[in-house]
């Protein structure tokens, strides 16, 4: 993505290239658009449902690092589901060293750049907090994988580096965790972890209510928030994920009320754009 404001519209980032690769049978990666603008603009790149070590991963890892070579990403923004099946069980889980670095951090340098990770429901069937505790783990990888809490955000300044004390940065960037929206992720997660997080759904729409604050006292000039479930979907198996978030969580008011320029979701295995109420 692109944060150059767009010749047709100032409200908006414009998306500078799209790939989608499911199989080795994928068309080639088109052409990418890039600017030669004065205009402070940096690029990240944004991947989710990805941590399963195989054949296709492989393609989308590869399909990754051209674009990153084009682009120079400033760091890449993960949209949960990093660990396939069942999540990681702690900081030594072998997984990180599989389904992360051997696939995308070891083959490519382009891609050596910060993860921004966002937790998924299958990270929740493991263990989520090994996640975000490998963040400052020794074996973590020149500190590449940034996960420093389920909600955190982050400012971006006009360099497209990372600035918690830019006072008027480009671009925040807003990680939430939308697991509570699942019901299975509710029971299991509660379940399997002896009630630890008893206060799940009540800790989520205080994370909500803290996020729209958030928001609303940014001053950057695009605010992005970034999460695994979407609000919007033409997918047939997660819609009621969907809805919970629209209508238990109100996540919509969120972002509208808070001014959010875009939302970024994974969850479903598709590419869809949607614009609502912008």
């Amino acid at each position: 993505i692109d944060t150059k404001p767009s010749s047709s519209s100032s409200s908006s980032p414009s998306l500078s290239s799209i790939a989608n690769t499911n199989d080795s049978k994928s068309p080639p990666l088109p052409p990418l658009t890039t600017t030669t603008s004065s205009s402070p603009h940096f690029h990240f790149l944004a991947i989710g449902d990805f941590g399963e070590p195989n054949k296709r991963l492989q393609i989308v890892a590869s399909s990754l690092d051209i674009i990153a070579q084009r682009t120079n990403p400033s760091f890449i923004l993960t949209l949960g589901d990093n660990m396939y099946e069942d999540g990681c069980m702690s900081v030594n889980d072998p997984q990180f060293n599989t389904k992360w670095f051997q696939v995308f951090i070891r083959p490519f340098l382009s891609l050596q750049v910060p993860w921004k990770v966002c937790l998924g429901n299958h990270d929740y069937y493991g263990n989520p907090q090994s996640q975000i505790d490998y963040t400052k783990h020794p074996a973590n990888y020149r500190g590449l994988w940034q996960c420093p809490s389920n909600n955190y955000n982050f400012k971006v300044n006009d360099l497209g580096q990372e600035d918690a004390g830019c006072a008027n940065p480009l671009v925040e960037f807003f990680c939430i965790d939308t697991n509570a929206s699942q019901k299975d992720v509710q029971f299991d997660h509660e379940h399997m972890w002896g009630n630890k997080y008893p206060n799940f759904v009540t800790d989520t729409k205080n994370a909500f209510t803290a996020l729209t604050q958030q928001l609303q006292s940014s001053t950057a000039r695009w605010k992005v928030v970034y999460g695994h479930h979407p609000i919007f979907t033409k997918g047939k198996g997660h819609n009621q994920e969907a809805q919970v978030l629209k209508v238990e969580f109100k996540f919509e008011d969120v972002l509208v009320n808070g001014g959010a320029d875009v939302y970024l979701s994974g969850h479903e295995h598709v590419f869809q754009h949607h614009v609502s109420k912008g």
